[in-house]
């Protein structure tokens, strides 16, 4: 199975060899590498340019984001599956064979991911899905990804512990290049809606979250930076009760990283404009804690505990 393999690359000059390596230890070793430098400033094109392996190819361009690299990467590609992989974290050794593996039992899926793990300054923590045996040998398709996704902690796969169909993701239309936040999983949305999950319990990768994504509460850049869950939501109709479940717990989850970085309208607006009566409870909090002066916010951190307490419109 020939897999191409996609790393956006932007002032990542510190850790983008420590990935590369990770590649390079694959023992499934029919891919290809793609690392697309979108306008780096810190010498990190030089790190990959000075490679050796044939089959890693540095490719160049202005910058123009996050999603706009991945897509270029994705358009370059010359296999029918493309998995993707940022510039600072890493695979283990098995992540490409588990990948391949699930492609051949699984034809019929449009994503494949392996669980993966987060490595942040408290330490490292596994992410699995919620309903998913933590079974390492465990492989299979995730029956209803919404539902799942909706209990889960962190999202089922991230950026870089997926592969996906490369006609599909075309079909899907890419990741939105105009949004900063949020557009990769605005895509895996996308793709679940065209076909089912395929994953392993196997932990494949390694996330190192940084300390602006470690916080509670995560970035936010104003509404109009973040990928738009809340206009799929008004679109959902009489989706399942998972699929509109899940777009309710991330546009809550945008109104709480809005409100704890200071644009409380945004918080506010994100609530009231919110369709139906998933996660009533959580949003009316989040308007009243809008009116609390910030420090008192930073230092009561009570929303902290709202999404783990708060299950409304989420049925197992």
């Amino acid at each position: 199975m020939d897999i191409s393999i996609v790393i956006p690359l932007y002032n990542k000059a510190p850790y983008i060899e420590r990935t590369l390596r990770s590649v390079l230890a694959q023992t499934h070793d029919r891919w290809e590498c793609l690392v697309v430098d979108d306008g780096s400033t810190d010498g990190g094109a030089a790190i990959v340019r000075a490679q050796s392996d044939p089959r890693i190819r540095l490719l160049t361009q202005p910058n123009a984001g996050v999603a706009a690299a991945r897509n270029r990467g994705a358009r370059e590609a010359r296999h029918p599956f493309v998995a993707f992989l940022d510039a600072d974290d890493e695979w283990s050794p098995a992540f490409l064979h588990s990948i391949a593996t699930l492609i051949q039992i699984y034809p019929q899926a449009v994503l494949y991911a392996t669980a993966y793990a987060v490595e942040t300054k408290r330490g490292l923590q596994t992410v699995g899905i919620h309903g998913v045996p933590a079974d390492p040998a465990w492989t299979g398709v995730v029956q209803d990804y919404f539902q799942a996704a909706a209990l889960s902690t962190d999202p089922p796969p991230n950026s870089s512990s997926v592969c996906v169909n490369r006609a599909a993701f075309f079909s899907s239309g890419g990741f939105s290049e105009s949004r900063r936040l949020g557009e990769d999983i605005g895509l895996w949305i996308t793709l679940a809606r065209l076909g089912p999950l395929a994953y392993s319990s196997t932990v494949g990768a390694v996330y190192h979250r940084d300390d602006v994504e470690s916080n509670t509460f995560g970035a936010y850049y104003g509404r109009a930076n973040h990928f738009d869950f809340l206009s799929l939501l008004r679109d959902a109709g009489a989706a399942p009760p998972g699929y509109r479940a899940y777009l309710a717990k991330l546009v809550c989850r945008q109104a709480r990283a809005a409100l704890m970085n200071g644009y409380r309208e945004d918080a506010v607006a994100l609530t009231l404009d919110f369709p139906g009566k998933e996660r009533f409870l959580e949003r009316l909090l989040i308007r009243l804690a809008a009116g609390l002066p910030r420090r008192v916010l930073a230092a009561l951190r009570f929303i902290k505990n709202i999404p783990g307490r708060i299950r409304i419109g989420v049925r197992s």
